[in-house]
């Protein structure tokens, strides 16, 4: 079995696979052994495809948090051309601070100079493996995703991250149980628009949102057993 801590190395890693939630275990396993945890921006195109525009915002938004350690993932990057890729390059170079995580189907369908600055994960270890479709075929619990939900008195910015991180992995698992992700989606989008721009009590909206995960969990869990 490979052992992942290995290529967590500066400047970037390249994750081979062609599903979002295998590339998505990867990365979690990896920065877990990161101390303090950096914050992780899981970024994909905002159509079919990066475009100029769309990574030059980007970079020139990380410009301005090069003194904050970050993770970037940037999901499906095989399907940026060669010159959009090849910008790229320089704040592999520039963003000491950060690690890059760049997921394709094939690392041959990446630039040479990004393959030569990076750790190429070829083969995922079985538990990686194992893990992503056991995520795949599951629905996740507000136990297995957060942990302690505990929302303090008017923590709004604490709520948003957990909406954000159950509105992230609906994303990621909208191939199965489509319907039901859409309708769970669909809620949490509805419940972190509340927490920003209404009176609720940020705890009572996470508590709501974790009580339709869990009911959609058990619903998704009779459905397999029939």
């Amino acid at each position: 079995m490979q052992n992942l801590g290995n290529y967590l190395v500066w400047p970037s890693t390249i994750i081979c696979s062609t599903q979002r939630i295998e590339c998505k275990s990867v990365v979690n396993k990896l920065i877990a052994s990161i101390r303090p945890n950096p914050f992780v921006r899981w970024i994909e195109p905002i159509k079919d495809r990066y475009t100029i525009e769309e990574m030059r915002n980007l970079f020139t938004e990380l410009g301005m948090l090069t003194s904050e350690k970050q993770a970037v993932v940037l999901y499906d990057f095989y399907t940026a051309s060669e010159l959009v890729q090849s910008l790229l390059l320089k704040p592999l170079e520039d963003f000491q601070n950060f690690y890059f995580f760049l997921h394709t189907d094939s690392e041959h369908r990446l630039l040479p100079t990004i393959r030569s600055r990076s750790h190429i994960i070829k083969s995922l270890p079985p538990d990686i493996k194992k893990t992503s479709q056991q995520e795949d075929i599951q629905s996740f619990s507000g136990a297995q995703l957060f942990g302690s939900t505990k929302i303090e008195s008017g923590a709004k910015t604490k709520a948003i991250k957990v909406v954000d991180s159950v509105i992230e992995n609906l994303r990621l698992q909208m191939n199965s149980y489509p319907q039901k992700n859409s309708l769970l989606l669909s809620s949490a989008l509805r419940i972190r628009s509340d927490i920003l721009y209404t009176a609720v009590s940020p705890q009572f909206a996470v508590d709501q949102l974790l009580i339709l995960i869990e009911e959609a969990s058990t619903i998704k869990a009779n459905d397999n057993t029939k």
